[in-house]
């Protein structure tokens, strides 16, 4: 699936968040890759731990797993519930609101 990524968005409380918007309606789990994500690594626990993954509201955490996460060499994947969201923030490193 291809996923373009819209814009970084400060309201959320995290070193690094980016709002992603598959290409086109999605109806079952989604899957995208970490690789393409421009600072991320920089950000991201080494265990990947402390990535989460919001509706496009910014408040509504939906559940995610991590999937052949390689920090050391910059690769990993996301397999993400999609709930009927069209649009999601993927957030990692600690902020003032630790979900």
């Amino acid at each position: 699936m291809n996923l373009g990524i819209i814009a970084n968005q400060f309201r959320l409380p995290y070193p690094y968040h980016v709002l992603v918007t598959p290409a086109s309606t999605v109806t079952s789990d989604l899957y995208f890759d970490l690789s393409t994500l421009s600072s991320f690594w920089t950000k991201v626990r080494s265990d990947g731990g402390d990535i989460r993954v919001y509706k496009q509201n910014g408040f509504t955490q939906v559940a995610r797993q991590v999937c052949g996460f390689d920090y050391a060499n910059n690769k990993g994947s996301l397999f993400i519930a999609t709930s009927g969201a069209t649009a999601f923030y993927i957030t990692c490193g600690t902020g003032e609101a630790e979900p």
